[in-house]
């Protein structure tokens, strides 16, 4: 009879412990940011939307709304926190780019005059969104070499722009003569009025009547403005001749997490690693960067155009994220990474399972590895234990099942957690209900707490009765 009330009770506990599972997944809700600003970073949290009351109770200076709304886009260190009620919080740590960064150069014309800003490339995204007719280059590019004034204006997140106008020289006015010049492999060629030729021949003695296509330079390059007595502000094109179909090969340069790959005639290498020191011979997927991004094309003297396609690892790519662990030594290893990379990661390491190390109990957040696999690239495997439940304050708690009472001690922690899952037991011992013959001991694994140790007791004269 009491096996029978046993089981029938222990299908009431598993279905018990699995509403509560539920329970707990539903609580994954909608999620919110806060950010606090101090000593010049920015601090971002994201949790659930149920516990901000609680953050900002027990952290005074947050405020709704993300980091790179008040223009901290760079990431830096993450750093967790526990909290009463909300448990661990991941802090990530963001800055102001520096504006000591590369430059970009971005242009609008508007009817003969044209603006030209010079800033972070970082803020050309921005930008860009607050002027929608601003396009990346330059103005002298477009014909536009006589500086005028200087304009400041102040837009969201990127601040102060300084807008330097620029007009077309008034040399172009009336009929225009070219002139070039060949020096190492290059051509330069400055179309201006040909009432002006003879100054720019007797300022440089090289120059020659005619285009540069003419001498079978036409791959077009850089410009250079040169100011001289009587004429001004004259353009020079360089134009170098085009690239010989040959073989071809393949240089790259790393840069981060980015990496840079030109492939080129096989003849042009040495020029190419000349323009850009950091080059070396090979590809980027040889390096573990294949995920295929934006292209950029540059001009290089001799060689003429470049290509230049951008690749980052499979790791760093967004899209669904799928999480694998493996358990070992009391220790539970857990990577999120893009799904797609999946059965890569599970080919390396056969021990792999899909899911997450706190279904399986281990909750508590430890150290972090970075290891570094073919095809994937970087992967951060995080360690998780299970909690200790011998740590903290202890609370007792029972439940009487017809003769026995069973008992637990666990941290304070987790009670509500552990009457979540097992609606009959409160607050207590079994000794103050008279139970206090110790019987045998029952192990548990419950959502959140982990391992639990049942000890079942009974009252003494129903032990006398059984002996």
């Amino acid at each position: 009879m009491r096996i029978a009330e046993y089981r029938e009770s222990s299908d009431l506990l598993t279905q018990a412990v699995v509403s509560a599972a539920v329970l707990l997944a539903v609580a994954a809700a909608d999620t919110c940011s806060l950010f606090e600003i101090a000593d010049g970073t920015c601090g971002q949290s994201d949790l659930n939307c149920d516990y901000v009351k609680y953050a900002k109770a027990a952290e005074k200076g947050l405020q709704d709304g993300t980091c790179a709304a008040q223009g901290f886009a760079v990431k830096g260190d993450t750093v967790t926190k526990t909290y009463p009620v909300i448990g661990n919080i991941v802090i990530t740590k963001y800055t102001k780019p520096s504006m000591e960064a590369d430059t970009c150069s971005l242009y609008a014309i508007d009817g003969d005059t044209c603006g030209q800003s010079d800033l972070n490339c970082d803020y050309a995204k921005y930008a860009k969104a607050a002027e929608k007719g601003l396009k990346e280059g330059n103005c002298a590019d477009q014909g536009f070499t006589v500086k005028g004034d200087t304009q400041t204006k102040t837009y969201p997140v990127i601040g102060d722009i300084v807008i330097t106008k620029y007009t077309k020289p008034s040399l172009a006015v009336a009929d225009t003569c070219s002139l070039f010049e060949i020096t190492e492999a290059m051509c330069g060629q400055s179309d201006l009025n040909c009432d002006y030729v003879k100054y720019a021949k007797a300022a440089e003695k090289g120059l020659q009547d005619g285009t540069c296509a003419a001498q079978g330079f036409t791959v077009k390059g850089d410009t250079q403005t040169k100011t001289y007595p009587v004429i001004g502000d004259i353009v020079i094109t360089k134009y170098t001749k085009p690239s010989l179909e040959a073989d071809t090969c393949s240089l790259y340069a790393i840069d981060g997490d980015t990496c840079g790959q030109s492939d080129l005639n096989c003849d042009y290498v040495k020029y190419a690693k000349a323009a850009e020191k950091s080059l070396k011979d090979g590809t980027c997927a040889a390096q573990g960067f294949t995920v295929k991004g934006d292209t950029e094309t540059k001009t290089y003297p001799v060689i003429g155009d470049i290509v230049i396609t951008k690749y980052t690892k499979p790791a760093l790519v967004v899209g669904d994220t799928c999480s694998l662990y493996e358990i070992a030594d009391a220790t539970c290893g857990q990577s999120d990474l893009n799904c797609d990379y999946v059965k890569y990661a599970k080919a390396a390491e056969k021990g792999l399972q899909d899911g997450t190390c706190a279904a399986q109990g281990f909750t508590v957040k430890g150290d972090t590895q970075t290891k570094t696999y073919p095809v994937i690239g970087d992967i951060v495997i995080t360690k998780y234990t299970k909690p200790s439940m011998a740590v903290a304050d202890t609370c007792s708690l029972y439940a009487i099942d017809g003769d026995t009472c069973g008992q637990s001690d666990l941290n304070c922690n987790y009670v509500k957690y552990a009457k979540a899952a097992e609606k009959s037991l409160k607050d207590g011992t079994c000794a103050t209900q008279g139970f206090s013959v110790k019987g045998d001991t029952e192990t548990k694994t419950y959502p959140v707490i982990g391992d639990i140790v049942i000890t079942k007791y009974t009252k003494p004269a129903l032990a006398e009765a059984w002996v």
